[in-house]
């Protein structure tokens, strides 16, 4: 490996980087880590270049430098922690046309959840589109944040959602769980604190962003061992940035109150009391026009209580909900038949 990187390699010099950076392989050793890190960075790694800002400590003005490079290298991560420390008055607001970290060649699953909340929130009439384009962008890679994979996609069928339900993702080959352990722990906990800086200074996608990170943690694919997950604090954030007016926070404090509603250890007051939290955030965020929050508030209530909110989840954009509306009027299902109806939404479907 190391004759690799010295030959020029760049991936080679930023896997010696990361095992010196977390001791897999080789005694921990911060100075070689910085040094193969850097090498790594010089031949375009944009990874890399993040690893070596984050053993300078928490993300700052003197990690910019390094983030900047790796931003330039396509890497998605990087350019989002500069855009949140730009969000919280930690570094100049860049004049050039830096790329948010979801539209780059290897984007941020956390900058992509990011971008299409703020899309969301904004609840123009192709928001739904948007934003699923948003989060297809990371479908493939090996990190999921805050989202789901295409299963869980707008697009499907009428008992799909759509965000905050799966966890930080990453691939773990045999015999490296500690070094993935260490890696997860050390990102999280470096993500951690320009997102708190952006959300406390009104950045609302990064307090979404934020919710999301203390809700789901990391998780270690193949391992099935978890970092800490701080559901109480995730909730406070989305609470918080519900009430500031952000309404894709809304939607994600509604799913964790209406999970809280239905946890084993949850007496029937308490289960009550969180079902109404929840249905309360899902109806503030379904009318500013969440199609999410819409679909899930309707779920809840059921037919023909929740018919309005199905429908109005169709007119957002949810088309595996006008094609299971489509098939009710068709049918008579829970609703009268009515054929032309039925074929209005079908389709509104296609």
């Amino acid at each position: 490996m190391r004759a690799a990187c010295a030959a020029g390699e760049g991936r080679f010099c930023g896997e010696l980087a990361k095992m010196y950076a977390y001791g897999h392989g080789a005694l921990a050793n911060a100075t070689d880590a910085k040094a193969y890190a850097e090498r790594a960075c010089e031949l375009k790694d944009g990874g890399s270049c993040e690893l070596r800002a984050v053993l300078d400590g928490p993300p700052s003005a003197a990690s910019a430098s390094w983030l900047a490079l790796g931003c330039e290298a396509g890497h998605g991560e990087s350019c989002f922690i500069l855009r949140a420390l730009e969000a919280s008055s930690e570094i100049p607001v860049s004049s050039g046309n830096r790329d948010d970290g979801c539209t780059i060649a290897h984007p941020s699953a956390e900058a992509c959840a990011a971008a299409a909340a703020a899309v969301l929130q904004r609840a123009e009439p192709d928001a739904t589109r948007v934003a699923l384009g948003y989060l297809r962008a990371i479908h493939d890679d090996s990190l999921e944040f805050g989202v789901c994979d295409l299963g869980s996609d707008l697009d499907a069928r009428i008992s799909i959602r759509m965000a905050s339900c799966c966890g930080v993702m990453r691939p773990c080959i045999e015999g490296c769980e500690a070094q993935c352990s260490a890696e997860l722990s050390d990102r999280r906990a470096w993500l951690k604190r320009p997102l708190e800086r952006a959300c406390v200074a009104g950045a609302q996608p990064y307090c979404y962003a934020l919710g999301a990170l203390l809700e789901h943690g990391s998780t270690i694919q193949f391992v099935g061992e978890a970092s800490k997950i701080d559901e109480v604090g995730a909730l406070q954030v989305f609470t918080r940035s519900c009430k500031a007016g952000f309404a894709p926070s809304c939607t994600a404090a509604g799913s964790l109150h209406a999970a809280r509603a239905t946890a084993p250890t949850r007496t029937p007051e308490a289960a009550a009391e969180e079902g109404r939290f929840a249905d309360e955030q899902f109806a503030k965020a379904c009318q500013a026009s969440q199609a999410t929050a819409c679909f899930k508030l309707a779920d809840r209530r059921g037919v023909p209580r929740g018919l309005p909110d199905y429908e109005r989840a169709c007119d957002l954009g949810m088309r595996g909900v006008c094609a299971d509306l489509a098939d009710m009027y068709a049918d008579g299902s829970g609703v009268p038949r009515d054929p032309a109806r039925a074929l209005a939404l079908s389709r509104k479907a296609h």
